[in-house]
C-alpha cells in the first residue's frame, strides 16, 4: 500500500477509535443524569454560531437570547467555541447581549469554531448536517450547565442542524418543552450549504414529531413543509420573521468618508457577501453602462463586505471595462453597514433565488431605512415584499433595458416617494423585539399545554 494512503488510513483509524470512546463516554454520562424540576420561564438555547461569530444568522439567534432575557426569562446559551480571529463586527454583536444571558461554549479540545476536530473513518459514526459530534459536544456541554433546575424550554435554531438534535436530546431527557426555530431549510428544497442526506431525513423526522413548536422565517418556508409532512400537527407550526433589530438602528454612528457616498456619485449600494456568482448581474450592468456610457462618471456599484474570489475577480473586470464603476469596500459591523445604507443613493439587494421563501436578511434591514430599494431578481421573497410595500423598483434578472429604466426613475424620483404608508406598516410589523415577543407568547403556551 501507497505509504500516504497508509497514513491516512492509520490517522483515520486513530481518530474513529478517539471518537468512539469519547461517543461512548458522553451517552453514558448523559444516561447518568438525574432528572431535575422544571423552572418556570427559564429558556436553553442550542446554537453552534453565537457571537462573536458574525454571520447572517447569528444576528437572529443573538436578539432571541437577548429579548428573552429582557421579557424576564432565565436565559442560557449553549454553543462552539469562540473563533480563532474573531472581527469586531462579533464584538460588536456580543455586545449587545445582556450581561445576564448566560454563554456556555464547547471546549476547544476536540471542536473548533466549525465543527469536529476528529475525522472518524466513514460509516462509523452517523452523517448529519453539522457534524454528529458537535451535537454530542453541544449535549456534553449543555449537561455540564445545567444546574439543580431544569430548563421548561430548549430551543435550537439551524442550520446547523445538528442543533435540532441535541436539543431533542436534552428535551428529551428532561421532558422539556421543545421549539425547533428553522432558518433556512434541512432536507426539504435544501439550500447549498446545508448537506442533508438519508441520516438526515429520519433525524428530522424525529425531531419534527418531537416538537412542540416549529418555527420557519417565511411563510413559503412553512408552506414546503407542510407539503413535505402532511401529517404534521399544523397547530405547533407557526411564523416568525427575522425582522430587524431596532438595537443596532438606534446607534448613532454616521457613515464617514467619501467611502460611503461614492465620491459624490448616485450609488447603487450592497451591502453583505453574495454566495452565488454575480456574473449575471455583472453582465447586466455592463449592458446598462454600455447603453448609457455617460452614466460611468456618474453611477457607480458600491459593494461593502468580503466576496468570494470568483465575485472579487468579476467585479475587477467590470472596474477594468468601465474605470470608476465599482468600488468594493471590506465588512463592516451591523450599525456601521446601516449608517452607509442611510447615505446610499439606492439600496441595491440581488433577488435570485430558488423560491420566494428565501428572504435575504438584508430585506429586512433596508426596509428599516429611508433609501429606495433595487431589487435584481424576482424568485426570492423580497421581490413580493417591496412591490407591496412599494417601497423600491424589482427587475427581472438579466433585462438590461428593465435595469436602465429603474436606475433612470431613482435618479429622479424624490426619495421622499418611497416613504409609503405600506412601508412604514410592514416596518412595524417586522421589528424584531414586536415578532419575538409574539413569539415568546406561543412558547409561554407551548410549555402550559405540555405541564398539563
Amino acid at each position: 500500500m501507497n505509504p500516504h494512503r497508509l497514513g491516512r488510513l492509520a490517522k483515520g483509524l486513530i481518530q474513529t477509535a478517539v471518537a468512539s470512546v469519547w461517543r461512548i463516554y458522553v451517552m453514558l454520562r448523559f444516561r447518568a443524569v438525574r432528572k431535575r424540576p422544571l423552572t418556570p420561564r427559564n429558556m436553553m438555547i442550542i446554537t453552534w454560531a453565537f457571537p462573536p461569530m458574525a454571520t447572517v444568522g447569528v444576528h437572529v439567534v443573538s436578539s432571541f437570547a437577548g429579548e428573552a432575557s429582557r421579557a424576564g426569562w432565565k436565559v442560557t446559551v449553549v454553543c462552539g467555541p469562540i473563533p480563532k480571529r474573531p472581527s469586531s463586527a462579533g464584538f460588536e454583536l456580543l455586545a449587545s447581549i445582556p450581561a445576564a444571558v448566560k454563554i456556555c461554549r464547547v471546549s476547544s479540545l476536540l471542536m473548533n469554531e466549525y465543527g469536529s476536530r476528529l475525522y472518524p473513518l466513514a460509516g462509523t459514526v452517523p452523517q448529519i448536517d453539522g457534524g454528529y459530534l458537535t451535537a454530542l459536544a453541544l449535549l456534553d456541554r449543555a449537561m455540564s450547565c445545567i444546574g439543580d433546575e431544569a430548563p421548561s424550554v430548549v430551543i435550537a435554531t439551524g442550520p446547523r442542524f445538528s442543533n435540532f438534535l441535541a436539543a431533542h436530546w436534552i428535551a428529551d431527557k428532561f421532558k422539556s418543552t421543545l421549539a425547533i426555530h428553522y432558518r433556512d431549510e434541512w432536507t426539504v428544497r435544501t439550500p447549498d450549504f446545508v448537506k442533508a442526506g438519508k441520516q438526515d431525513c429520519l433525524y428530522e423526522i424525529a425531531c419534527l414529531e418531537r416538537a412542540d413548536l416549529v418555527f420557519f422565517s417565511s411563510d413559503s418556508k412553512l408552506a414546503s413543509y407542510r407539503q413535505a409532512y402532511p401529517k404534521l400537527n399544523p397547530e405547533k407550526l407557526a411564523v416568525m420573521m427575522n425582522g430587524w433589530d431596532p438595537y443596532f438602528h438606534r446607534r448613532p454612528l454616521t457613515a464617514t468618508g467619501d467611502e460611503a457616498t461614492g465620491h459624490r456619485r448616485f450609488t447603487l449600494v450592497y451591502l453583505g457577501r453574495w454566495h452565488r456568482p454575480l456574473s449575471t448581474f455583472l453582465r447586466t450592468f455592463d449592458k446598462l453602462l454600455s447603453n448609457r456610457p455617460e452614466w460611468t462618471n456618474l453611477l457607480q456599484l458600491v459593494f461593502v463586505g468580503e466576496q468570494n474570489m470568483e465575485n472579487v475577480q468579476a467585479l475587477n473586470k467590470l472596474q477594468d471595462m468601465h474605470p470608476g464603476s465599482v468600488n468594493v469596500l471590506p465588512h463592516v459591523g451591523l450599525a456601521q453597514a446601516i449608517a452607509m445604507m442611510r447615505v446610499s443613493s439606492v439600496l441595491l439587494l440581488i433577488n435570485e433565488h430558488d423560491y420566494d421563501g428565501v428572504i435575504p436578511q438584508k430585506t429586512y434591514d433596508y426596509l428599516a431605512t429611508d433609501r429606495p430599494i433595487l431589487v435584481y431578481g424576482e424568485t426570492g421573497g423580497a421581490a413580493r415584499i417591496v412591490r407591496e410595500a412599494d417601497a423600491g423598483i424589482v427587475v427581472k434578472a438579466g433585462d438590461a433595458l428593465a435595469l436602465l429604466a429603474a436606475v433612470e426613475k431613482l435618479m429622479v424620483a424624490p426619495p421622499a416617494s418611497w416613504l409609503t404608508e405600506s412601508r412604514s406598516a410592514w416596518v412595524q410589523r417586522t421589528n424584531r423585539t414586536t415578532l419575538l415577543r409574539e413569539a415568546f407568547s406561543r412558547i409561554e403556551h407551548a410549555v402550559e399545554i405540555r405541564s398539563r
